[in-house]
């Protein structure tokens, strides 16, 4: 993916489950990266920031289960919650 084609990614089923593995991968995004590592062999959840977005992560949470991860940003006077959720029904 070209960094300058998007402000957010949102990426499902990374099955990255250990975080040295996440990391490495992290590295090679020039942006800010906000993660749930994946449970076994199943989940794994990524939002991948452009370096070139112009608003402000304020803060994020993840669970422990690699479904969920949530960011509050401040774009142009605006207050975000982004909730990526990647359930199974």
């Amino acid at each position: 993916m070209r960094t300058n084609s998007a402000d957010v990614c949102l990426v499902q089923e990374t099955l990255i489950c250990d975080i040295l593995s996440f990391r490495a991968l992290s590295a090679r995004w020039p942006g800010p990266s906000y993660w749930s590592l994946a449970f076994g062999r199943q989940g794994g959840i990524l939002i991948l920031i452009s370096e070139l977005f112009d608003g402000k992560v304020v803060s994020w949470n993840k669970d422990t289960g690699g479904r969920v991860v949530n960011l509050v940003l401040d774009l142009e006077n605006t207050r975000l919650n982004l909730i990526f959720m990647h359930l199974r029904i």
